[in-house]
């Protein structure tokens, strides 16, 4: 497996900051850009931190394959291994964030979708980070994410925080350009949601006022109309829903008029049912697959060519995040170009994502620091022109399907 030129260039600025500087560095890599080969060059006496079981076995695959020479173990109880001894340790972190002194000194730690790791060090992650440095205070950190910010509390890299610069970043719309990554484009919605009605927590929409709003059975019904015809020439499509109820009911509807079988993989799908859902949709066995939030970060499945976003967040990671599911695949992987055609595809997003939108005789919400992200379907093509991937817009009462 040999590593793209950025790829390479991020395992080289990791390690001529840890070599030069104090302080733990940051690599920001674009979804789907293939942060697990980073981390397999990275991997030297380490323990690598996720927070998913599917995070897990994707970093230690491409570990193995990088480094087959070194042994490379697992910490999960969700995947029912708690190995410690090896040289390279894939874990999840609600496993091993009390156990530093089981698995022993490490002199370096790598974490996985860092945006996750809050300043707070009374988390799973600083008490983990906290007891690893007692045990070997010459210990750092190397986080990566594609986001590197956390919504409330802004950049993740700061003086006085677990990261302290970014040591190297690469740009969505670059890898386009250099075809890494696929095209996103989008078009307008037909359905327009107010949610004017949802109340806020912690910066996001209450789940349960996003459910009542988006999961109404006419708006449900008429989505899924939309989602159908629009995506009828595409193989591989993944809904986002607000919630379990949600997307319950998005999958009964799609099943109902497509005649297809629709995988659904919630918080509360058995560990079985999830594996076999997840493996049908990356084998091509399954077209439709509705999630929620649990599927927005680490999930690889470049034969993805159409994103349906039936939610609004205020998060600009979480939008980020759920429309680079689409990113992943490019000219490198021809297996899955033809079924995207060349023919007029998009985002469903209603305006421009960075226009600034008002609703007429209102005026703009302010409870909000961050933009409202808006709901949509996503579709992706190969071999076009590069462009920046839009991933915010202006907060309003206004949501489009």
């Amino acid at each position: 497996m040999n590593p793209r030129w950025y790829q390479t260039a991020a395992n080289d600025a990791a390690w001529h900051y840890l070599a030069t500087q104090p302080g733990n560095p940051l690599v920001v890599l674009p979804t789907g850009a293939g942060k697990s080969l980073v981390i397999a060059m990275l991997a030297k006496q380490v323990i690598v931190l996720q927070h998913r079981k599917e995070l897990i076995v994707q970093n230690a695959e491409k570990i193995r394959i990088l480094l087959p020479e070194i042994p490379v173990g697992i910490y999960s109880a969700g995947l029912n291994s708690k190995q410690t001894q090896q040289p390279i340790l894939c874990a999840g972190i609600q496993s091993v964030y009390r156990q530093a002194a089981q698995i022993g000194e490490r002199s370096l730690i790598i974490i996985d979708e860092a945006h996750l790791v809050s300043s707070s060090d009374e988390t799973m992650y600083g008490q983990f980070i906290s007891d690893v440095i007692e045990l070997n205070p010459a210990a750092r950190v190397v986080g990566l994410t594609a986001t590197p910010f956390r919504t409330g509390e802004g950049p993740i890299c700061g003086r006085k925080k677990l990261f302290q610069r970014i040591c190297f970043e690469a740009f969505t719309g670059d890898l386009i350009k250099e075809g890494f990554l696929c095209e996103i484009t989008n078009k307008p919605s037909d359905q327009v949601i107010d949610t004017s009605s949802a109340k806020l927590r912690g910066g996001e929409f209450v789940e349960s006022d996003l459910q009542r709003i988006f999961g109404g059975d006419d708006t449900v019904l008429e989505a899924c109309r939309e989602i159908v015809d629009k995506c009828h020439d595409r193989k591989s499509i993944l809904v986002f829903s607000s919630g379990i109820l949600h997307a319950e009911n998005v999958a009964d509807r799609l099943r109902t008029l497509t005649g297809e079988d629709v995988g659904v993989v919630t918080g509360d799908s058995f560990p079985m049912e999830r594996a076999t859902a997840l493996k049908r949709f990356r084998d091509g066995d399954l077209r439709w697959l509705v999630s929620i939030d649990c599927l927005t970060t680490g999930f690889d499945a470049p034969c993805i060519d159409a994103i349906a976003i039936l939610r609004a967040t205020l998060s600009p990671g979480l939008f980020a995040q759920m429309v680079g599911r689409g990113l992943s695949g490019s000219r490198f992987r021809k297996q899955h170009r033809a079924p995207w055609k060349s023919g007029r595809s998009g985002i469903w997003t209603g305006q421009k994502p960075e226009t600034r939108i008002h609703r007429a005789g209102r005026k703009e919400r302010t409870r909000a620091r961050m933009p409202e992200l808006q709901t949509g379907c996503f579709r992706k093509r190969a071999g076009m022109p590069g462009m920046r991937v839009p991933v915010s817009r202006q907060a309003s009462g206004e949501s489009r399907h």
